[in-house]
Parts: structure tokens; sequence; C-alpha cells
């Protein structure tokens, strides 16, 4: 007579499932979050970097004859000044100081970049927002205590956050350089003290 075989196999049960799936989830729960902070942060200083390596660029084909912004501007207007770097650079709007909120600014005043009313501004082609304030009464050629103005940058244009130190920049103006907030003794720290307004520096050095 032939012997009845049978066999035994071992399987998960349906506890087990449930609670593997109940871990798995807590887990990307808890990284996924992370994961597309830090993709974002490093999206948001690759734009950096390529705006400001753009505008050093523009500076650098506007000064060639080792003239400065202060001698060829024919007055401090801040759409004067925006229109010189535009000429060497790729935009694809621009708006007059007083008329930036909306068109080429986000609608709210975001945080720790207020103020901006009077500013000038651009959108570039690789959809970074501009603001311009120059001011060349106090223009130094070279950085000490005294600047041109600066460069206001938010570099994913009206998307949030629109927060300084996120994606908003600021780059010092002078009369033959740019300098990021945050580089040497401007007294600009990438901290909640200083509302992260020098973390321009460190992000385009690292």
């Amino acid at each position: 007579m032939y012997e009845r075989i049978t066999s035994k196999e071992s399987g998960f049960t349906l506890a087990e499932v449930l609670i593997t799936l109940v871990i798995t989830g807590v887990i990307a729960t808890l990284t996924i979050p992370s994961l597309i902070t830090n993709l974002q942060d490093a999206q948001y200083k690759t734009t950096l970097k390529k705006t400001f390596s753009d505008l050093i660029q523009a500076q650098k084909l506007i000064l060639v004859d080792n003239v400065s912004f202060k001698r060829l501007m024919a007055s401090n207007q801040n759409d004067n000044f925006r229109d010189l770097l535009l000429s060497k650079l790729s935009y694809i709007k621009k708006c007059d100081a007083g008329s930036i909120y909306g068109n080429c600014w986000s609608n709210i005043k975001d945080v720790g970049a207020d103020g901006l009313d009077d500013n000038s501004a651009a959108i570039l082609t690789n959809g970074s927002f501009l603001t311009f304030d120059y001011d060349d009464s106090t223009c130094s050629e070279e950085y000490d205590s005294s600047s041109c103005g600066y460069i206001t940058i938010d570099v994913n244009g009206i998307k949030k956050p629109n927060q300084v130190g996120k994606d908003i920049f600021g780059i010092w103006i002078f009369e033959k350089t740019l300098k990021p907030f945050g580089s040497q003794n401007d007294g600009q720290s990438c901290t909640s003290e200083d509302n992260y307004a020098g973390c321009a520096a460190p992000y385009l050095l690292n």
C-alpha cells in the first residue's frame, strides 16, 4: 500500500503581515518627509549656485573694461541697475519698482524679505525671481562696511516656502564685484538670530 504523503509548509500569518505593513508605514512616515526636504534643499542650493554664477558672469562682462557699476550708472535708480545686469542675462520678464508683488515676486511679503516695495525685479529663464536695490551714494569698490545695495533671489519663484535661508537669499552689490550675504564680516549669519539672512555664503561655498 502506498503511504499518504503530507507536507507542512510554513508561511506568514495575517497578523504578521499586518504588523510588518504597520512598521513599514511608520518608517516611511518618519523618513520620507526628511528625504523630500533634503532633496528640495539640494535643488534650492543648486539653483542658487547657478543664478549667482550667472550674475557674476554678467558682472564680468559689464565690467570688462575695468570700469565700475558706479561709473556706468547714469543714476542710481533700481530699474536702471536691473536693466544693466539684464543686458547680459537671459530673462522672461521684468517689473519696475512699485509693481513687483504678484508680477515678479510673490503676492505675499515673504518672511524676512519684506520691504521690497521700492525694488525693481525680474524673472530669469531658470525660474529664479530677482529684486534689485541699488544706491551708488554708499558704493565702495570692495567689501568693507558699505555696499552699493543688494540683490534678493527667490530660487524657485512663486513656489513656497518663500522663506529667507530656504529659497530666498541675498547678494551684496559692490562697485566691481558681487558677494553673498554672510561673506566676510558683514554681520549676517545663517542662524535664527539673524533670520537666516547669511545662508547664501555657506551654501555657495559648500
